[in-house]
């Protein structure tokens, strides 16, 4: 027990580490090319001898190499193609999603006591590392693996469709889409003021003219049928009640419309996931940031751990048909939920 106690503390410094390295552009600039200390710090602009203690500390983790006889520092290809570069095994950004929430530390300490914390206490690191934790994935793979598992769909958006994505954060993914689907028409809500900002920053950035985002609760947005697609990226289960917001929505869709939701993914309930690192870490940052916001808004809090089973159940409850669960692609930790709202099936 010991020795497992202390490799957790351990492994927690050298998260700090890792995120050290994204932060600064350590890692890819080590990736370039063998350096010393000295050549390192240079190529990033940096004082030599902090950049020599983390170079210490990242080569005695085994994530880089020492080279003694040449004081030389250097990344082997698997932590090159894990810790820099835009592929999705690039694993860098999660440093900051493990390691964010200690802004808010003390708030989450005095939530322990009731009330929980609510989402700005976290800003504007938290909701910054969860905007960039999924980008590279998404941007790899949302629109043309993501959309794929809910048959149809990609059709109806090259069409033309209504699409609105509820609690939209920086709203990447609803101007992915907009440049890819041209011909609709795309809506991202949120309540708070600055992810709306990100997006609509990256969406004149861009240069799109088929999306706007709006400040808006789930409980103040319209319920008449008005949209072809709804998304509700990894927002379900910080929702303070899921069951009565979800219910609310689904009458905004189409007859025949589209729910399409991500979500954090486990094997089943708490037994079953005993040992496993995945599960940990999910119910590691559920303590830290879902949990609370969801108590901070008067919620139970499902958890981000919450599963898909119960995940299906929610959906039928509130109204929606055919819904499926799939394992997003890509990622284990992570599932795809869709549904469809009562009425005609439009034709793929």
């Amino acid at each position: 027990m010991m020795r497992r106690l202390f490799g957790g503390y351990a492994q927690t410094v050298v998260t700090q580490m890792i995120r050290l390295g994204f932060e600064l552009g350590l890692w890819e600039r080590l990736a370039e090319a063998p350096r010393t200390s000295a050549g390192l710090a240079a190529a990033t602009g940096l004082d030599e001898r902090p950049v020599r203690e983390w170079l210490s500390a990242v080569a005695a983790a085994r994530l880089a190499r020492y080279d003694p006889n040449r004081a030389v520092f250097s990344l082997d290809p698997p932590a090159r193609a894990c810790l820099t570069g835009r592929a999705i095994s690039n694993l860098a950004a999660g440093s900051q999603m493990a390691t964010a929430a200690l802004a808010a530390w003390p708030r989450i300490v005095r939530g322990f006591r009731g009330n929980g914390v609510p989402y700005r206490a976290y800003a504007p690191e938290f909701p910054r590392a969860m905007a960039r934790l999924n980008r590279t994935r998404y941007d790899a793979l949302f629109v043309d693996r993501y959309l794929a598992l809910a048959p149809g769909l990609s059709a109806r958006l090259r069409r033309g469709a209504s699409v609105l994505e509820v609690g939209c954060g920086d709203g990447h993914v609803t101007n992915l889409m907009a440049a890819a689907f041209p011909r609709s028409r795309f809506v991202g809500a949120d309540a708070e003021d600055l992810p709306l900002a990100w997006a609509r920053r990256e969406s004149r950035a861009m240069g799109l003219t088929n999306v706007r985002f709006v400040r808006r609760e789930i409980r103040r947005l319209p319920t008449r049928p008005a949209w072809d697609l709804l998304l509700a990226l990894d927002m379900i289960h910080d929702l303070a009640d899921p069951g009565e917001s979800l219910t609310r929505l689904v009458p905004s869709l189409r007859p025949g419309g589209w729910f399409f939701a991500v979500e954090p993914r486990v094997a089943g309930p708490l037994e079953a996931n005993i040992g496993n690192l995945g599960a940990a870490y999910l119910y590691g940052i559920s303590t830290l940031y879902c949990t609370m916001v969801a108590r901070s808004a008067g919620g139970d809090a499902l958890g981000a751990a919450w599963g898909p089973d119960r995940a299906r159940a929610l959906l039928r409850r509130c109204g929606l048909t055919r819904v499926r669960c799939q394992e997003a692609p890509a990622n284990s930790l992570s599932m795809v939920l869709t549904a469809r709202a009562p009425g005609p099936m439009d034709s793929p």
